[in-house]
């Protein structure tokens, strides 16, 4: 014969019997540890899923932000490379000194971009169809332009060397 499964007393009667003779006290406690232990385990595995979630949405936050500052760096490069990029058009427009078809150039800009001054550029016939940053410069100062202007004529110098025309 066998043991009860509760409190490991002998058992006698029939071959199937799991339980002492204290039959109901033992086959109820032992059903209650069982449910107890279920229990345990279901909670056990309530606070890991639980647990798991909000791992998976800590996660998922530190993808966000990740991506954020992986997209605020990428902005910032941009930043710094227009940056650079204008210091370089500074730079060009001191040291230039090609002959460069400037006329040319405004012609083929939108009203928006020329404005004023460069309708007056295209105007002036004193003003040659080529020419280099200097020689324009020379002949707008002697032909009375404006200091704004002079200005306004550095700016769309510029732009024309960042388009990269000659």
């Amino acid at each position: 014969m066998g043991t009860c499964k509760k409190c490991g007393a002998q058992l006698t009667g029939r071959a199937n019997q799991q339980f002492c003779d204290n039959k109901n006290k033992c086959k109820m406690a032992y059903w209650r540890e069982q449910h107890k232990q279920d229990q345990t385990q279901g909670a056990t595995l309530t606070e890991t899923l639980s647990e798991l979630a909000d791992l998976r949405a800590k996660e998922e936050d530190q993808k966000r932000i990740i991506q954020e500052q992986a997209q605020r760096l990428e902005e910032q490069e941009q930043e710094l490379f227009q940056i650079r990029r204008k210091l370089d058009v500074d730079r060009w427009y001191h040291k230039d000194t090609q002959v460069r078809g400037f006329k040319g150039w405004l012609r083929k800009q939108s009203q928006q971009v020329r404005g004023d001054l460069g309708q007056r550029i295209l105007a002036d016939d004193l003003l040659l169809l080529r020419g280099s940053r200097a020689g324009y410069e020379s002949r707008m100062r002697s032909q009375h332009y404006s200091q704004e202007d002079l200005q306004e004529f550095a700016h769309l110098w510029k732009l024309m060397l960042l388009d990269g025309y000659s």
